[in-house]
């Protein structure tokens, strides 16, 4: 696992596969300090409405976000950056056939949360069609200091 207490060189494709909410998350750097994932998911996949204790970075590669921040939404193409304090409720739903974009947490501590409520993934490919494990996700924040606020607001 990448930790940025130390040098971090990761080529193209790499990073460890995780599987949460229907997406793949790929972590690349991991650390008390700073979490930072790239995220790939197909269209129609939205994140429930939430709030974190950790500020949060998107940076769109690839695709079509819609993305909530505390009332207003805002169209994220690749190139958007959208960056998100601590505690804002937010939230996003991919709008082209797939998507994929760069999450910086800042501090790392959302990692715990995404390991208890998603899964290792097999290799580095979006997880079949389903529906998002949200009694998971729920019981997750809970745990790790999250907030589930609602279903997503789209």
């Amino acid at each position: 696992m990448p930790v940025s207490e130390t040098a971090v060189v990761l080529p193209l494709g790499a990073g460890e596969p995780w599987w949460f909410g229907g997406s793949l998350f790929e972590f690349k750097v991991t650390s008390e300090t700073l979490l930072l994932f790239e995220a790939t998911s197909s269209r129609g996949k939205a994140s429930p409405l939430h709030a974190h204790p950790e500020d949060e970075t998107f940076y769109v590669l690839q695709g079509v976000l819609r993305i909530h921040v505390d009332g207003a939404e805002h169209r994220g193409e690749a190139g958007t950056t959208v960056f998100i304090p601590r505690d804002v409720p937010h939230a996003y739903v991919v709008e082209s056939e797939t998507a994929r974009f760069l999450s910086i947490l800042t501090p790392g501590s959302a990692e715990a949360f995404y390991r208890d409520g998603g899964e290792p993934a097999p290799d580095h490919t979006v997880p079949p069609a389903g529906p998002m494990p949200i009694e998971r996700i729920k019981a997750a924040a809970e745990r790790t200091g999250h907030q589930i606020l609602g279903p997503p607001p789209f």
